[in-house]
């Protein structure tokens, strides 16, 4: 992740998480085939989780980690 990336992330996430354990989560779309949305969530075991300044901010369980091995994951702000 990217670290502009990941402070956009942590300041959506301070706007938007009513509990300081909630996080973002990616996970399969329920959809779409072959998409990732990104949801609120907790932890929970065996996930792998991304922190920017000890805060977390995505959670990504063992099937999204192993999709996502090797990329890296950006963001670009839409007009």
């Amino acid at each position: 992740m990217t670290s502009p990336t990941a402070e956009r992330i942590s300041k959506d996430l301070q706007a938007a998480a009513t509990e300081p354990e909630v996080t973002i989560r990616l996970t399969p779309s329920p959809s779409m085939s072959n998409r990732i949305e990104m949801v609120l969530d907790k932890e929970k075991e065996g996930e792998q989780v991304v922190e920017s300044e000890r805060v977390k901010i995505l959670l990504l369980g063992p099937e999204i980690a192993k999709a996502l091995g090797g990329m890296v994951i950006d963001y670009e702000q839409m007009p």
